[in-house]
């Protein structure tokens, strides 16, 4: 898999989840429709955290037309981290909730179609299939280390309205402690070395002792 069909395939996964919410909404079932906002909200964090840090700032150069789109993709993406952290602040049975949800998925879906039909067409011709096989290699490690994150504490929008809130802020120093304690109390330091190379356990690991 190349760069372009690993982001075409986060794109479709993420459409999934959308159907589903839909289906969700429809039905007027609160906790499921929460269920899956989260499973959106992190699964956005992550491809928005891989496009940023890893496929934009690779293509950015390759030509001035990509360098627009690019620039209007962070742009895109803002948009959708401020819808974000408005729903953080409040419950999924709020109507504000629901219709920023709304908003979020139009968003998102106006974002991803305008990547595929323009910016990925464009990046294919100014490129080649080595160094998209090799970009891929390095948005799937940045993936599998953003996704090792999501074993942290998280933020009220992630839980059912019904679930107990975590009752300190998401991704902190605190919860990062308390879990290196969990790990060091179970775990001697002699056996980490064991730890297999790239499992959730070894990202975890370098990311709780940098």
């Amino acid at each position: 898999m190349d760069a372009v069909a690993l982001l075409i395939a986060d794109h479709n996964r993420v459409r999934g989840l959308f159907a589903r919410y839909e289906e969700a909404h429809d039905n007027e079932n609160v906790d499921e429709a929460a269920k899956l906002v989260a499973k959106i909200v992190e699964d956005l964090d992550v491809h928005t955290t891989i496009e940023e840090e890893v496929f934009y700032p690779a293509i950015h150069e390759l030509k001035e037309d990509i360098a627009e789109s690019v620039d209007e993709g962070v742009e895109e993406h803002h948009v959708a981290k401020i819808l974000i952290k408005e729903l953080d602040s409040l419950s999924p049975t709020d109507g504000s909730w629901t219709a920023k949800v709304t908003v979020l998925i139009e968003s998102v879906e106006h974002h991803v179609d305008e990547e595929e039909e323009q910016l990925i067409p464009h990046v294919r011709g100014a490129s080649n299939a080595a160094w998209l096989k090799v970009l891929a290699g390095k948005l799937e490690a940045k993936q599998k280390r953003s996704s090792a994150l999501r074993f942290l504490p998280t933020r009220s929008i992630w839980r059912s309205p019904n679930s107990r809130p975590w009752p300190g802020p998401s991704r902190s120093r605190v919860g990062l402690q308390w879990i290196k304690n969990s790990w060091q109390r179970r775990f001697r330091p002699r056996s980490w070395g064991h730890l297999r190379s790239g499992s959730v356990g070894s990202v975890l690991l370098r990311e709780l002792t940098r």
